[in-house]
């Protein structure tokens, strides 16, 4: 898949001044939270926000290892 050219050029212009799109550093990353045991149904849970937005909710069943 081809980048269009305005694309590319624009990319390049905010690589060359070290920053992202939204004014982040490239080393700058954005706050991240993690809740666990949102889910009273799961053996084990978690809420991952990013930006106060929720991404994932992940939930995990324990496996048993009994034969």
């Amino acid at each position: 898949m081809e980048t269009p050219n305005l694309t590319k050029k624009r990319i390049e212009e905010y690589l060359k001044r070290e920053k992202r799109f939204d004014g982040r550093g490239l080393l700058d990353y954005r706050k991240i939270e993690i809740e666990t045991n949102v889910s009273k149904n799961a053996e084990g849970s978690a809420r991952v926000m990013m930006l106060a937005s929720p991404i994932q909710t992940v939930r995990m069943r324990a496996c048993s290892s009994r034969q």
